[in-house]
């Protein structure tokens, strides 16, 4: 998965800011890492396993309803490269 999301970062993120893009993905995925085993344990024996899956639910799906509500091209700063001349 962190393959898969290098690729389409640098697909779609210019060369000058792909690098913080980059850390972001890493800190996160760092992050969760580390907290997954220890907040998954016991939510586990708290909640169960079908509300560890159902707690996931909302956040794709409202990351993927922005993603289509706005223009990515703005956001990612590929106006200003665009503009650029390149050799």
């Amino acid at each position: 998965m962190v393959s898969l999301g290098a690729i389409i970062t640098s697909d779609l993120v210019p060369i000058e800011i792909r690098g913080t893009y980059q850390a972001y993905m890493n800190a996160v995925y760092g992050a969760g890492s580390a907290l997954g085993a220890a907040l998954g344990g016991p939510s586990l024996i708290i909640w169960g396993g079908r509300w560890e899956f159902g707690v996931q639910v909302p956040f794709p799906r409202r990351c993927t309803g922005y993603g289509l509500l706005h223009d990515s091209s703005e956001t990612l700063g590929c106006e200003k490269a665009s503009r650029r001349r390149r050799y």
